[in-house]
């Protein structure tokens, strides 16, 4: 029994040393940027829910890729709106050699789909973009 408690002691004292390392190591701190200020994102509006719908309802991550999420088929498109204008993005939509989609998007879908580009953008990623 006192071996098992020896055991566990060590344990704990490692668990602890790890965490330890990890909160006061400057390299981490760097790295993982945990210092990093924290920034509210702004609100999610009617027109960004309905691009995220026309963004699922296309099955647009079939191809693409967002936060980290969907396929590496085709480009990823988390930060689209601050790469590329809303004309080159709308004519993309609309060209079928840019975008294989059988999607037919009108002008209201698109826009929508375009602010919910835009509040995808804003996101901070703290560093992992």
């Amino acid at each position: 029994m006192k071996r098992v408690g020896i055991i566990f002691a060590i344990i704990i004292l490692n668990v602890l040393g790890v965490l330890f390392f990890i909160k006061f190591n400057p390299f981490t701190r760097t790295v993982l940027k945990l210092d990093a200020p924290s920034v509210e994102h702004k609100t999610v509006t009617k027109q960004v829910k309905l691009g995220k719908d026309v963004w699922e309802s296309n099955k647009c991550m079939d191809c693409h890729e967002l936060l980290g999420e969907g396929s590496v088929i085709a480009s990823d498109l988390s930060k689209i709106s601050k790469t590329k204008e809303d004309a080159y993005i709308r004519e993309a939509l609309l060209t079928k050699e840019k975008c294989k989609t059988k999607a037919n998007l009108d002008d209201k879908e698109i826009e929508e789909l375009l602010s919910f580009f835009e509040w995808v953008g804003d996101i901070n990623l703290n560093g992992f973009e």
